[in-house]
């Protein structure tokens, strides 16, 4: 029998309320042979994962460093060259991405020693950001290889991590879930061919979506973070825009961030507080709840001043997947999920008048809105099975432990 492919992950938070997919991710992974140990670096609110251990980063582990950094540096000094120059050059993209990495080696050079006495046979960083530091440094320190994924925040935030060419040349192989952040990594010079772009996993579609007949007021769900990139001003505007056409709605913003405050402002600004609810954070579960209410999902994302940007949001593959159907702004990776018009809808302009006439057309059109219920779960189920996709995911871990010669 096959011995199971160890597989040492390193998240920066596990698990994360806003990073579902990796939960997915996770659990679809454990259909095959696999032995999977979970790292989260930092915090974290369980210690358990459906049965998984997850082991989080002691602070009160640091004060080892006093003597681990001499040890590590007379054994290995050329594995501090990169974090060295990346210090004294000032690399890194902002105080926040110097944080991010200095973590990473912190974690790496106290655990490295655990690591050389029971080694996985790869370690995974979904992210570029301080599980790809971990990851880099502790190859460097054990000779095990590393696999690293980079979405969206890692890849474009103040132009990207500091040292996202230097991870990405070491790395065994890129995942990724777009074809904008596989171009985005190709640019920071990776082979195409160490790119894995596989989309992230949904599990079942939720069941046919039945449309309420008349659907007025038209429900409209929003999900995700109160952050710039979100683009949750320009969405109120569309709102004042429904109103002042006509058209009646209600809308429901789930989330939380620092926007929140600023956000209720502009909400009463607008005189639209008897129009829009703020959710505040919910659970998975809850939110499933709320595509079961939405009459469709409204996504405005944009391009942030630092440079983030989405992805693909999760949110916008969860409510295809529930058969609500989907008007968003066309940004980031949007455009690979949605096909305008046959599955969902994309907006490219500025124009309110494009968002309330689309909108209008979904609250009116039945069979307009039970086809695009229909299509959006159909491509749900054809290219973001969970299972389907961690099958490819599994493949490019096999292959990454392979001979350079195989």
């Amino acid at each position: 029998m096959t011995e199971p492919l160890k597989i040492a992950y390193l998240f920066t938070t596990f698990p994360a309320p806003t990073e579902i997919f990796l939960q997915r991710e996770i659990r679809a992974l454990r259909d095959f042979p696999v032995e999977l140990q979970i790292f989260s670096l930092w915090g974290g609110k369980t210690k358990q994962f459906e049965g998984l251990s997850v082991r989080r980063f002691s602070k009160w582990t640091v004060p080892t460093l006093l003597w681990l950094i001499p040890l590590w540096l007379a054994r290995n000094p050329g594995a501090f060259r990169e974090p060295a120059l990346f210090l004294l050059k000032g690399k890194f993209s902002s105080f926040l991405n110097l944080g991010e990495n200095l973590l990473g080696w912190c974690f790496a050079l106290i655990h490295a020693g655990h690591f050389r006495k029971s080694p996985p046979d790869i370690f995974h960083a979904p992210w570029a950001t301080t599980p790809a530091a971990a990851a880099q440094m502790l190859t460097r320190l054990t000779g095990i290889p590393y696999s690293m994924g980079a979405h969206a925040y890692d890849l474009f935030e103040n132009g990207g991590d500091g040292l996202l060419a230097e991870k990405i040349k070491e790395a065994r192989f890129i995942h990724t879930t777009t074809q904008t952040a596989r171009s985005r990594i190709i640019q920071k010079g990776a082979d195409p061919g160490k790119i894995a772009l596989i989309h992230s996993g949904i599990e079942q579609p939720m069941g046919d979506k039945i449309p309420r007949a008349p659907r007025s007021p038209l429900r409209i769900l929003s999900v995700g973070r109160l952050i710039e990139k979100k683009g949750y001003f320009r969405q109120l505007d569309i709102y004042s825009a429904l109103r002042e056409t006509g058209v009646p709605f209600c809308a429901r913003i789930a989330g939380q961030g620092p926007l929140e405050n600023k956000i209720r402002q502009r909400i009463q600004d607008l005189d639209l507080s008897g129009s829009i609810s703020l959710l505040g954070h919910l659970d998975y579960s809850e939110i499933q709840a709320q595509y079961h209410w939405a009459d469709l999902l409204i996504f405005t994302g944009i391009i942030a001043e630092s440079g983030d940007r989405d992805g693909m949001p999760n949110v916008i593959l969860e409510a295809m997947a529930a058969g609500v159907p989907v008007v968003a702004a066309a940004s980031g990776g949007v455009s690979e999920a949605i096909d305008n018009g046959r599955n969902g809808f994309l907006v490219a302009g500025d124009e309110d008048y494009e968002w309330v006439e689309i909108i209008r057309r979904l609250m009116e059109d039945d069979a307009l809105y039970k086809s695009i219920s229909r299509e959006g779960q159909m491509w749900v189920q054809t290219k973001c099975n969970a299972r389907d996709n961690a099958r490819l995911l599994f493949q490019r871990f096999q292959e990454a432990l392979l001979p350079p010669d195989a």
